[in-house]
């Protein structure tokens, strides 16, 4: 009929130019075609990767790569080492800030005063330099 598949429903033949909207049972070049959904699955199973163990491999180095660089971030800005066993019930006993070292990062940024930091980092670049000069006057 030349207006696609079977308008009017029922059963009948298409004649290869579309489906068959009345949503009843018909063939399509000998294939027995019902439409219960409109809808159309499609599934296709093909191999995403040739080798897997490699890709397995490569993503367990890539995760533990992360949390070593995490680890020595901790280190650098607690100043404690993780490595070692006795952090654990260092940790359960408190939190980070509280077993921060004092040469830690946090302790300059979070529990040292501005002032004290210059007034430390002036004194003692004074005070060598005044050391080196009494050596130097010892020696002559």
């Amino acid at each position: 009929n030349g207006t696609g598949g079977n308008p009017g429903g029922g059963t009948g033949t298409d004649n290869g130019t579309g489906g068959n909207p009345g949503g009843e049972t018909g063939t399509d070049n000998g294939k027995v075609i019902e439409s219960t959904t409109n809808q159309v699955v499609h599934q296709k199973a093909e191999v995403l990767t040739k080798n897997i163990s490699s890709v397995l491999i490569k993503e367990a180095v890539d995760t533990v790569e992360s949390y070593q660089g995490l680890m020595s971030l901790y280190e650098m800005y607690y100043g404690i080492d993780l490595r070692t066993k006795d952090v654990g019930p260092k940790l359960e006993e408190g939190s980070l800030d509280a077993i921060a070292t004092d040469q830690s990062l946090y302790y300059v940024l979070n529990k040292q005063s501005l002032i004290d930091l210059i007034s430390n980092l002036v004194s003692s670049s004074i005070t060598t330099e005044v050391k080196q000069d009494m050596t130097g006057l010892k020696q002559k």
